[in-house]
């Protein structure tokens, strides 16, 4: 039988070139010899640098050895490598979650680095509890597993440095530790209803972080809105809500919506949650980027038992798939398995849109009551204008603001409207869902090519001359139809207020265009 000497010295030889082998003798050593021959410190270390050569090596064994001199310093240091080598190296989230047990573990052995003071070098405990947290907060958000991970760390020890890294000569800008442990921790706490804990570190977070990602400075007072709902305070919650939406400008506003609707829904609030993802599709402009905001809103439509909507909306995303030709991930396969939807035979892309939309418009509108008004004004570009009502307020509005699309709004002018006062995505008092109840009395369909009339230079754009016509709509004389030595200059040629003669060259339903009549 080979001594224990022998089987060291051959343990050591084996450690680069079979680690193992060089483990295995290990084993044999830990399980065979007693007393004197004990397996001892040096052995432990050996096993250790061999599992760092070979991460395959079987992990229960390694976490023994590292168990029984925990206490070393220099056995915890190659453990943590190991396991670092082994689980997490190049892995993220929900890739450590077939091996979380094993990793779990590991963390009762090895400890947190400081990083704030030092972060030279990763720290696995970090690293190891951070990521685990995470692949948690995938798909169904587990707070309790969140939030027991994030309880072994020390937010003090995190580093506030971003985990900036560079892809396609590109810095891509990542969050720092301690910025993913507040944005992870107060969701799950939120989660778990631990109210007054997670407004605490909220507003923690907002105070220590220098700089946010992923909209982390909104996430977080979002929660502590949704804090003072759950704490009964409602004033306060709905006004911390209209100030954050009032933060946000132009399409980007949809994204803040759909945050919020998700943030509802996940507090099972579903009422609220349907009414914010409604007012994001409002916002919205690229149907083939919101899916997602769609697949929101179809399961709040189910978890309201709302299921014919939930279906039109489930059928919306298959033509939207299909018409900017996207690929079908899995959470839309199996909302189109769930309604039965079939994909290679969707709705044509129109006509559900219209449905999707005529939905949208009944929940956004809902219990809203309507003002009457007159259009005062249109812009010659056709695309908004202006409504006074009876009481002599003002209110803008956009051609798609219509309840009914318009081809063309330019024949509106003194048509009388009602509508729905709303904010717009600029957070200014617009008119919306406007519906026309009778139409202006002037009307272009009694002119004919040829006809010549008598107008009045109404003002001047960069492409031509507006002219006020007695009895129809303002006529355009387009530039290139002017003489050719005056149609870059035809602003100091003519003046507003100028009456001249003019023929009527076309009419449609974009306006009436006209020509200079020569006398």
């Amino acid at each position: 039988m080979e001594t224990k000497r022998e089987l060291q010295i051959k343990a050591t030889e084996l450690i680069e070139s079979s680690p193992k082998e060089s483990i295995a003798i290990g084993k044999r050593i830990w399980d065979e010899f007693e007393g004197i021959d004990v397996f001892n410190l040096y052995d432990a270390l050996q096993v250790l640098k061999a599992a760092r050569n070979d991460c395959s090596v079987d992990f229960d064994f390694i976490f023994e050895v590292a168990k029984k001199y925990s206490e070393k310093e220099e056995v915890i240091n190659k453990f943590k490598w190991y396991v670092f080598d082994k689980y997490l190296k190049a892995k993220k989230n929900i890739a450590l979650l077939p091996n979380e047990i094993n990793i779990n573990k590991s963390l009762s052995l090895i400890s947190q680095s400081n990083l704030r003071e030092d972060n030279t070098y990763p720290c696995p405990f970090t690293i190891g509890a951070i990521e685990l947290a995470k692949g948690h907060s995938k798909n169904l958000f587990n707070g309790r597993k969140v939030n027991e991970y994030l309880d072994k760390l020390n937010p003090l020890f995190l580093s506030k440095k971003n985990n900036n890294y560079v892809k396609d000569g590109e810095e891509v800008k990542v969050a720092s530790d301690l910025e993913s442990y507040y944005a992870l921790k107060t969701k799950a706490l939120l989660k778990i209803d631990l109210i007054e804990e997670c407004k605490s570190l909220c507003e923690l977070a907002l105070n220590d972080l220098d700089e946010f990602h992923y909209n982390n400075d909104l996430w977080f007072q979002m929660r502590i809105a949704l804090c003072y709902e759950k704490l009964g305070e409602l004033d306060k919650s709905e006004e911390l809500f209209q100030k954050l939406v009032s933060t946000k400008a132009g399409n980007d506003k949809w994204f803040l919506y759909y945050d919020i609707s998700d943030l509802y829904y996940h507090q099972n609030n579903f009422e609220k949650a349907l009414k914010y993802s409604v007012n994001a599709t409002f916002y919205g402009t690229d149907l083939d980027k919101m899916n997602g905001l769609l697949l929101l809103q179809a399961r709040i439509l189910v978890k309201l038992n709302r299921l014919d909507d939930g279906k039109t909306i489930a059928e919306l995303i298959a033509a939207v798939i299909k018409k900017y030709e996207l690929n079908i991930k899995q959470d839309y396969d199996n909302l189109f398995k769930y309604f039965g939807i079939d994909f290679q035979n969707c709705k044509e892309f129109n006509s559900i849109y219209k449905i999707a939309h005529d939905l949208w418009i009944k929940e956004r509108y809902k219990g809203l009551y309507e003002i009457t008004g007159k259009i005062i004004f249109v812009n010659p570009n056709g695309k908004f204008g202006k409504i006074k009502t009876s009481d002599n307020r003002t209110f803008s509005f956009h051609k798609r603001d219509f309840n009914e699309k318009q081809r063309n709004i330019i024949d509106l002018k003194d048509a009388k409207v009602s509508f729905i006062e709303m904010k717009s995505f600029d957070d200014k008092i617009v008119a919306e869902n406007i519906k026309i109840l009778e139409k202006p009395n002037n009307s272009n369909q009694s002119l004919s090519t040829g006809t010549v009339l008598s107008g009045t230079i109404k003002n001047f754009a960069e492409f031509g001359i507006f002219v006020k016509l007695n009895g129809y709509k303002d006529g355009l004389i387009h530039k290139n139809a002017l003489p050719t030595d005056i149609k870059n200059r035809f602003k100091e040629i003519y003046s507003v207020g100028q009456k001249i003669k003019v023929r009527v060259e076309k009419v449609s339903e974009r306006g009436i265009e006209l020509k200079i009549e020569n006398e």
